[in-house]
């Protein structure tokens, strides 16, 4: 499944055209970098609902460095509102772009319960809590957030949750004695399997 001069146009991505204009330029540095057999093996191994619009197969490490490029290039200026723009075109480095370059002071608790609402692949259920959640300047409201969508949400969204709870200890965000932290984590121990990775891996940040 290669996607090389894709005609982002045809994606009929629900965006405004001045976004539209700056996807076409980002799109060109994903091509520069795109693996074709990485792309389709992801693509074609996830189930029907967990498949992007568009994946170009780009390692995390190879995205870092675009996200450097990206962010250098005087005709590429990104605002707040194209943040969630990336993010919601569903194509899959456009979303890791949005999850590196996002600064600190646009990670709101209402931004990142949006972006983890509308999750729909494992690998943004893991990506957005270890690149971008964890790093909110408002920790205790995100926790507020999550717990009041916790009874709305399912399992990718735990996943999520578990795993930007974990980190937000990991990273003293948040203190692991707190009693809304463990009110949540048994929560989210009672929705997941025990054995979940992002379960395991909160326990661990919780027994430390």
């Amino acid at each position: 499944m290669l996607h090389k001069h894709i005609n982002i146009s045809t994606l009929q991505l629900d965006l405004e055209s001045e976004f539209i204009a700056k996807l076409k330029l980002i799109t060109s540095y994903f091509e520069s970098r795109m693996n074709g057999a990485t792309a389709h093996q992801m693509q074609s191994s996830a189930p029907a609902d967990q498949k992007y619009k568009l994946n170009y197969g780009i390692s995390l490490g190879d995205m870092k460095y675009l996200a450097q490029e990206i962010r250098a290039d005087e005709n590429i200026s990104l605002s707040s509102a194209d943040y969630d723009n990336l993010w919601n075109t569903d194509i899959r480095e456009a979303m890791l772009l949005a999850l590196i370059l996002i600064p600190e002071n646009l990670i709101s608790p209402e931004r990142i319960n949006a972006w983890i609402s509308s999750i729909h692949t494992q690998e943004m259920a893991e990506m957005l809590p270890f690149l971008t959640a964890w790093r909110t300047p408002d920790p205790d409201s995100l926790l507020s957030s999550i717990s009041s969508s916790l009874k709305s949400t399912s399992t990718l969204q735990h996943i999520a949750y578990s795993y930007t709870i974990g980190r937000l200890i990991q990273h003293n965000r948040i203190s692991r004695n707190d009693i809304s932290v463990s009110a949540l984590s048994t929560s989210l121990s009672a929705l997941l399997p025990q054995s979940s990775p992002s379960i395991l891996f909160l326990q661990s940040q919780l027994s430390e």
